[in-house]
């Protein structure tokens, strides 16, 4: 049976002039659970449904452009199911960046790629972008590209932290993992979106059978 990743809405709500939505209930979101702690067998179990639940989206014709741990929410099972999708952008199947909406894109920068930052263009490599920012900080509880400091900051000069944009190698548990997990991180955090690893380059990679 083929698992849903978006949360379950219930209900259309008007109140005090605003609409609003009923949706099930669940207990913490995936940034609570990563500054908890997790193991290595459960983040990349997580980052695998994540990684499935992308990929659902653009079998649908859709982009996230928002995948982030709190926009994550987890239930006892450790299925993540994803919410505030209302950034999703209608993709064609090819691998071309594609204009996106500057008013409507809002995404979190210290997980959006490089091009919907800079260019307001985006691919589902934009969402592999992210979904590695994610895996990084899942698998060494860091974060990947900036400072925590600039992610909680009130700044909005994301083009100049982009234009000198590095992934943080030199982190001792970064350096702690494996070679293959480490390329696979690497090879979805490419400058370039062309350069990025596709869905089936991760999933043939081999790298959710490590710990199973």
């Amino acid at each position: 049976e083929e698992i849903c990743y978006i949360i379950p809405s219930y209900d259309v709500l008007y109140i005090n002039d605003s609409f609003g939505l009923t949706m099930k209930f669940f207990p913490y979101n995936l940034e609570t659970l990563i500054n908890e702690g997790i193991s290595i067998r459960d983040a990349l179990h997580i980052a695998k449904h994540i990684l499935c639940g992308l990929y659902q989206l653009y079998s649908h014709g859709y982009i996230w452009l928002d995948c982030n741990p709190r926009n994550i929410l987890m239930g006892d099972n450790m299925i993540p199911q994803f919410t505030d999708i209302g950034n999703a952008s209608k993709v064609d199947n090819s691998n071309e960046l594609q204009d996106i909406d500057k008013n409507k894109t809002i995404c979190t920068p210290l997980y959006a790629a490089p091009e919907v930052i800079l260019y307001y263009k985006a691919s589902y490599k934009s969402d592999i972008f992210s979904w590695g920012v994610l895996l990084y900080q899942l698998l060494t509880q860091k974060y990947a590209l900036l400072s925590e400091e600039f992610y909680d900051s009130e700044s909005n000069d994301y083009i100049t932290e982009y234009l000198k944009f590095q992934v943080n190698v030199d982190c001792a548990e970064f350096q702690c993992l494996d070679k293959l997990t480490k390329s696979v991180i690497l090879g979805c955090l490419s400058m370039n979106p062309y350069e990025r690893m596709s869905f089936s380059d991760i999933f043939g990679s081999g790298i959710f059978e490590k710990y199973i």
